[in-house]
């Protein structure tokens, strides 16, 4: 059973693949439940879905999993929610035809990784902000031998860039976060720091070049060391532009 992988960064085929790893019990298509449906994001992946060969099903507010799950189904989230809502719907892929969360949070991926699901694939961590990232860095680790640290930052143009096109959502966490301790992973152990606590000088390819990086909350603690074992330390960090740094 996938828990948290280095996943995939199209929606669509992650879909029909997890879609298929099940046998049904029914002979009519495969249903791709869809939590989030109504949303910016959810909009969207209901269109890439609608394009393969299962049936969407958009679920509202409210809806409970036994009131809708049956036999074979396929949760997909892009709703982010508690984990107290989660994890009943985890727990019903897990049974059916598989569960995948593009829209993990911390709280999340934690209480999935200590609840005992069913036979069917559970990909928690398949998130758009984490598996890019998890993604480039088991290629990267290709090319090493025994690299038992991974730093995972993303470059951001400007200040304006780094909240274009976030939800309240994301904004109200993305606020929440400066103030508030984050995990990450240090020698194997699991500590906490504050945000920006930890610089380093990154590279990108050019035209982008070096700049300096500051520690920032991200889901790559959790989801990298099940895809690179001898990896001891782990960080997610955020470049910007040398004068909109501080």
């Amino acid at each position: 059973m996938a828990r948290h992988g280095p996943a995939v960064t199209d929606v669509a085929p992650i879909g029909v693949e997890v879609a298929s790893a099940a046998p049904t019990t029914r002979e009519s298509v495969i249903r791709l439940l869809v939590l989030g449906a109504t949303g910016r994001l959810g909009r969207r992946v209901v269109d890439l879905l609608a394009g393969g060969p299962g049936e969407v099903v958009p679920v509202g507010r409210g809806t409970t999993p036994d009131a809708v799950v049956e036999d074979g189904d396929v949760v997909v989230n892009v709703a982010a929610t508690t984990p107290d809502v989660v994890v009943p719907w985890a727990s019903a892929g897990s049974h059916g035809g598989g569960y995948l969360d593009l829209a993990p949070t911390e709280g999340s991926l934690a209480a999935l990784a200590d609840v005992p699901l069913g036979p069917a694939p559970v990909v928690a961590g398949a998130g758009f902000a984490g598996a890019l990232g998890d993604a480039l860095a088991v290629v990267a680790a290709g090319s090493l031998v025994g690299p038992d640290r991974v730093d995972v930052t993303v470059y951001v143009p400007s200040r304006r860039s780094l909240l274009a096109g976030a939800t309240p959502r994301e904004r109200t966490e993305l606020l929440g976060a400066v103030t508030e301790p984050m995990a990450v992973l240090v020698d194997g152990d699991v500590v906490t720091e504050r945000i920006g606590e930890a610089r380093r000088l990154a590279w990108f390819p050019r035209p982008v070049g070096p700049h300096h990086a500051a520690a920032t909350p991200g889901p790559h603690w959790r989801t990298l060391p099940t895809a690179l074992p001898g990896v001891r330390t782990v960080r997610s960090a955020l470049a910007l532009r040398s004068s909109s740094a501080e």
